[in-house]
């Protein structure tokens, strides 16, 4: 059915275009069909923003999320927050396995 109005045949012809990619979920069992995971992932910072009222600099925000991003990412991979930042905040340590 074509669609009607400028937008809307655009909007068509995205969908036509990545077709392939909208439902991978149905065909591979390891993609979710939501984004759940995502959005747990930033609720952290949402509730931070919220209740503090935002950053009052670019540097605390940036380091903020450079945290959050540490610390969740050692959480996935099962490690605990305080012996990530310690073994990142050991001087003379390397960052990766080399």
């Amino acid at each position: 059915m074509p669609a009607h109005g400028r937008e809307g045949r655009r909007l068509q012809q995205r969908y036509h275009k990545h077709r392939e990619a909208l439902f991978t979920f149905l065909y591979r069992a390891e993609v979710p069909p939501d984004n759940n995971a995502c959005e747990r992932a930033l609720r952290r910072s949402v509730i931070h923003r919220k209740v503090s009222g935002g950053f009052r600099s670019q540097w605390g925000a940036t380091a903020f999320a450079t945290m959050a991003t540490v610390i969740e990412t050692g959480a996935k991979r099962g490690q605990e927050a305080l012996s990530v930042l310690t073994r990142l905040l050991t001087p003379g340590t390397p960052l990766l396995p080399l």
